[in-house]
């Protein structure tokens, strides 16, 4: 994959494990993250669930939002 995953170093470790647990390994692992991948994509572009997601950013307290996603960017 030439994707590389952001996020925390166990949590990306978990996700992984989860999908080889899935999967398998090899070919069915890699089209398995490919349909994630799109999927991600797909709810971040859709303006609801984004302003979801600002929205749960808030009310755990952050009192400075600084996220981007494909040129969305808030500041709380």
């Amino acid at each position: 994959m030439d994707r590389k995953p952001r996020g925390r170093k166990p949590d990306i470790q978990t996700a992984l494990n989860l999908a080889c647990y899935v999967a398998g390994r090899g070919e069915p692992l890699e089209a398995y993250f490919t349909w994630l991948w799109a999927q991600t994509e797909a709810l971040f572009q859709n303006h609801f669930f984004w302003k979801c997601v600002e929205a749960v950013a808030e009310k755990l307290g952050n009192s400075r939002l600084n996220v981007s996603y494909q040129g969305q960017r808030s500041s709380k």
